[in-house]
Formats: C-alpha cells, sequence, structure tokens
C-alpha cells in the first residue's frame, strides 16, 4: 500500500485557531508586515455559534483591521445598551447613547467569522477550513511542522516560521507544551437557541 501524498504549504506565520482573534492577528500582519499568514480553523460553515452585543467601541478596531466597510455591508443589528448581572442580582444597564460614539451592534457571530476570514483570503494569506490538527512539531532549524488533515483527504504539511495559538480557551498548542489554565474566576454563562 502507497502512503497517501502530502501537500506542503510553507509560510513565515502559522495561526491555530480562526475566530476573531486569530482573524484579527492574521489581518494585522498582513496590513502591517510583508510576512506570509496562513489560518488552520477546524469550522465555520457547520458550526453554529452563539450571537454576542458589542460596543461602538468595535469601529476602531474595525477600522485599524481594514475591514469596517466589509462589516457595515454585513447589516448586523444595531444594539443600543446592554443589561447584565454580575456577582449579584442586581441588573446593572449600559446605555450606548452616553459613549458618545452611536449604537453598537448584535452580531451574528457565525457571519462575523466569515467576514473576517474572507478578508484574510482577499489580503493573500492562506485559509484552512474544516481540518483538525493531526501533529506538530518543532525542527531543529526553529521552524514548525503543522500536519493538518481533512477527513478522507490527503494531509497537509504546513511548514511555519512563526505560530499563534488563538485557539481560545481550548489553548490547544499551549497545553501540549505545558501551559497550564489559571482561573480568575466562576463565572459562567449559558445560551439557548429558539
Amino acid at each position: 500500500m502507497r502512503p497517501a501524498k502530502t501537500d506542503t504549504c510553507c509560510v513565515d506565520v502559522a495561526i491555530v485557531g480562526g475566530g476573531p482573534a486569530g482573524t484579527a492577528a492574521a489581518l494585522t500582519l498582513l496590513k502591517h508586515s510583508s510576512l506570509s499568514v496562513a489560518v488552520v480553523e477546524k469550522s465555520y460553515d457547520t458550526q453554529m455559534r452563539v450571537g454576542e452585543t458589542v460596543s461602538p467601541g468595535l469601529q476602531p478596531l474595525l477600522d485599524y483591521l481594514g475591514v469596517w466597510e466589509a462589516f457595515t455591508a454585513d447589516e448586523h443589528l444595531p444594539a443600543y445598551g446592554t443589561s447584565a448581572a454580575w456577582g449579584s442580582s442586581d441588573l446593572l444597564s449600559r446605555d450606548f447613547l452616553f459613549t458618545g460614539r452611536g449604537h453598537g451592534w448584535l452580531l451574528d457571530r457565525r457571519r462575523f467569522d466569515l467576514m473576517l476570514a474572507t478578508e484574510v483570503v482577499k489580503r493573500g494569506g492562506r485559509l484552512f477550513t474544516e481540518v483538525r490538527l493531526a501533529a506538530f512539531a518543532r525542527e531543529a532549524t526553529g521552524r514548525w511542522q503543522l500536519s493538518i488533515a481533512r477527513q478522507d483527504q490527503e494531509p497537509i504539511e504546513l511548514m511555519a516560521r512563526f505560530i499563534i495559538d488563538a485557539s481560545g480557551k481550548r489553548a490547544l498548542l499551549a497545553q501540549r507544551f505545558g501551559g497550564r489554565k489559571q482561573v480568575l474566576d466562576h463565572l459562567t454563562g449559558g445560551d439557548r437557541f429558539l
């Protein structure tokens, strides 16, 4: 039996995790450096994502990333404030009117994440989706070798000078290198789809 053929992709920076943190890192590198970038994300279209309310303070960040026009084209619903209970049963309301920056937005997270990923590709970044990180190691030369695999397809070897762990609370790479999570509080959240 012949071994599966392996494709190889070489970049300066590999980012594991394609949520807002990973794609923002990719967009920043693509805008402010000449480094080549690849983002590795396990899913986009198949995963339901919880929406969230963001303040008007999001606009300067999206301007910095150069995606403000793409964001406004998605027509997320306006939000005029938030209410939440933190550490007690008392409800604290924050009205965006008093920020002096206008309204915030109710994010459709799936659409928002896809918009950021699309902008990474438009700017020359590589995007690998529907993949799992099968293995990774650091070579003697200092370069990183990541083996990523799609179901029923040949594996892809991704070579990079640097890696960024943007895998969120899973801390996929950090934990494999002995990193430990630090618990700062016992705050929990819940969501329900109707």
